[in-house]
């Protein structure tokens, strides 16, 4: 197995790739209604920065070791991600991410709906 690289609030700060913001709001679910806990913008910028690197080398990437290690890293990811923002992001659907056959899609999933939460 091959090792991975995993990203932290800080280098993803010291690195300019994030911008922080601590305001917070609250996501809405596709029923409209609130859910029931506040995300901060800083947990949603860290998800889709790391989630949105991940995709981008998974689609192209045409070795299989890579792709298994960048499920690997997604799946440690979502085990210490925000839990109100995955819950949000998987629509309550069990092993969201976490699956094998439907990684991709999930994956597409997760950064189409995490992008609508990014500001310019």
């Amino acid at each position: 197995m091959k090792p991975y690289a995993t990203i932290s609030t800080a280098s993803l700060m010291n690195c300019g790739i994030i911008s922080i913001n601590m305001d917070l709001y609250s996501a809405k679910n596709k029923n409209n209604s609130d859910l029931s806990a506040m995300i901060s913008k800083q947990a949603i910028d860290i998800a889709f920065a790391f989630l949105h690197q991940k995709l981008q080398v998974y689609m192209y990437s045409s070795m299989e070791w890579q792709r298994d290690d960048i499920e690997m890293a997604v799946g440690d990811y979502v085990q210490q991600m925000n839990h109100s923002l995955y819950t949000y992001i998987s629509n309550g659907l069990p092993e969201f991410l976490l699956t094998h056959s439907r990684f991709e899609h999930d994956l597409q999933q997760a950064v189409k709906l995490l992008e609508n939460y990014i500001t310019p």
